[in-house]
């Protein structure tokens, strides 16, 4: 009987948990209020600038359209800790192993914020790199992963969450190359009231051990329960 009792008051907690949190629940299923992919892959270029020249090197140049998607409904503030330019990030692995890439960029060794609106804002970015072979026409066969990392938070405390960063994928194959994008997969015009992540986190993770824990203890209770009758 006290059994029977016990796994009534458990499975009575585990719903009174969902009716009066029935929100919170459901948030660690939320995205990142802000998300960031290239768009557009607009061009692939060598440079030839002479200010730019480093021996026994081929700079290249990639031109791409970002877009950065606000999916609440209100302006939300991106935090870069190091103001760094270019912003689109690189990482390559190449069939011919001796190659290498250097890539051109500074950084502000400084909080920065930048604020967008709702729906999706457009930027464009030119990465400029080095690779340690004179006179390439074009990418070195194997693949490329670029991606626009983007955190977003509060400006007084300083730290930023980080956002959904989807990436976009350059194969190169005897020359010829073929771009593979990330898409948001939500409606930027349909955007819901407000995903409150940073708050509902803590409460989220309390209340899903909270259940694991009320489920682990009916599956006990139950077991040992069992054990008994099977003794008698």
């Amino acid at each position: 009987m006290r059994n029977k009792l016990l796994i009534k008051f458990l499975i009575t907690s585990v719903i009174i948990c969902i009716v009066v949190f029935p929100g919170e629940t459901l948030v660690s299923g939320e995205k990142p209020v802000i998300a960031s992919r290239i768009s557009e892959i607009i061009d692939v270029t060598v440079i030839t600038d002479p200010d730019y020249y480093k021996p026994n090197t081929t700079l290249f140049g990639i031109d791409s359209e970002v877009e950065i998607l606000n999916r609440d409904n209100e302006t939300q503030t991106v935090i870069e800790q190091a103001d760094c330019y270019p912003k689109v990030d690189l990482n390559a692995t190449l069939v011919d192993q001796s190659l290498e890439i250097e890539r051109i960029g500074a950084c502000m060794d400084m909080f920065t914020w930048y604020y967008y609106q709702p729906n999706i804002t457009v930027e464009y970015d030119l990465m400029m790199f080095y690779i340690n072979q004179t006179g390439l026409s074009h990418l070195p066969d194997g693949n490329y992963t670029l991606w626009r990392y983007i955190e977003y938070g509060s400006p007084a405390a300083g730290i930023g969450t980080p956002g959904e960063i989807l990436l976009t994928f350059i194969n190169m194959n005897s020359g010829i190359m073929n771009v593979t994008y990330s898409y948001f997969d939500d409606n930027p015009h349909t955007i819901p009231s407000k995903i409150n992540v940073t708050g509902a986190t803590g409460l989220t993770i309390v209340l899903s051990s909270l259940l694991s824990l009320v489920f682990y203890s009916i599956v006990s209770k139950t077991r040992i329960y069992k054990k008994r009758r099977e003794k008698q």
